[in-house]
């Protein structure tokens, strides 16, 4: 996989986080959310694509440094998979 810019965004989402994730509702709302951030930010540096996942990034679980910084290896191994899906669909 090729890493390509971008960037890293982790919402948590409380209790029934399968369910919500997959509502179209939930979905467009975090579009909406995204659209008007985008607004700000200059066409390169603007998220086109994102996904909403389960697992909260903590220190605990390995995807947070004690520090609450991002461990970008550990979750570019953990999503490769979801991370391919996304620069292969043009959604």
């Amino acid at each position: 996989m090729q890493v390509r810019r971008g960037c890293f965004i982790g919402f948590v989402i409380a209790d029934r986080k399968k369910e919500m994730i997959g509502n179209p509702d939930v979905v467009a709302r975090y579009e909406k959310e995204v659209e008007k951030y985008n607004k700000d930010l200059n066409k390169v540096m603007q998220i086109k694509k994102f996904k909403l996942v389960c697992e909260d990034w903590t220190p605990e679980n390995g995807f947070l440094s004690p520090t609450q910084k991002l461990k970008r290896k550990v979750i570019l191994a953990n999503y490769k998979n979801l991370l391919d899906e996304i620069y292969e669909k043009n959604y």
